[in-house]
């Protein structure tokens, strides 16, 4: 059975790697970008099932690199979720109504995360049997 592939974005180095060991401990395989410049050089090679984004980083922000993997074909089917210490509604509405599949709020628990993780990997897996 092939590793699911999640992208990483933040740009908080301690959050990054707890994230990234968690993830792996959990069969995933894991790239990482520190903002949206550096991911979107990493999508340029390797294609991710999912897409786990910061929102306020420095050098591209994360509604930044949404909106540019939103104009490729390849990548703007990706589930993208975002999370945040910045509770920002209408930002967020705005792009839920983009495609933006989930907003997590910062501080939270790894398990949530992970368990948020697993039923959007599941939701992939079925919906490509069918």
């Amino acid at each position: 059975m092939n590793k699911k592939k999640i992208l990483l974005v933040d740009d908080e180095i301690i959050l990054r790697n707890t994230l990234t060991d968690m993830l792996t401990l959990n069969n995933y395989s894991i790239l990482t970008a520190a903002n949206g410049e550096e991911a979107l050089a990493i999508l340029e090679d390797w294609i991710p099932d999912i897409i786990i984004s910061d929102i306020m980083m420095p050098v591209m922000d994360g509604y930044t690199f949404y909106e540019k993997i939103k104009d490729f074909v390849v990548l703007n089917q990706i589930p993208f979720v975002f999370f945040s210490a910045k509770n920002d509604k209408e930002a967020n509405d705005k792009f839920i109504q983009k495609g933006v599949e989930l907003f997590i709020s910062k501080p939270f628990k790894l398990e949530d995360l992970m368990l948020l993780i697993d039923m959007k990997i599941k939701k992939l897996n079925t919906n490509k049997k069918h």
